[in-house]
């Protein structure tokens, strides 16, 4: 298994939450390092989970709030709780693959 260096990820939400990049920033950013990574298997599954709920939160994003389904979408704040949740267990997961290495 091809190991998947997270600690992009992890600056890159980072970047978010600190506003040094906004949302859509933010979105264009985690979508564009996904498509690198995305034939790759990421080495913990743990990994894999935290960055594919990250996704489901990019894929949900809507920055228009006219174009917005209330059912289906999410704005900027949701976004970034999202994050917010995940930053703290990509941490955890990149120190328990540096680990195992």
């Amino acid at each position: 298994m091809e190991f998947v260096d997270i600690s992009p990820y992890i600056k890159l939400v980072e970047s978010f939450l600190d506003g040094k990049i906004s949302a859509k920033e933010y979105e264009k950013e985690f979508l564009d390092l996904r498509s690198k990574n995305l034939t790759l298997r990421f080495e913990i599954e743990e990994q894999y989970f935290i960055i594919e709920k990250l996704f489901e939160d990019v894929d949900c994003f809507c920055a228009d709030p006219s174009l917005r389904d209330e059912k289906y979408d999410i704005d900027e704040a949701e976004l970034r709780e999202g994050c917010k949740a995940a930053l703290p267990k990509l941490r955890e997961a990149l120190q328990n693959s540096r680990k195992k290495s």
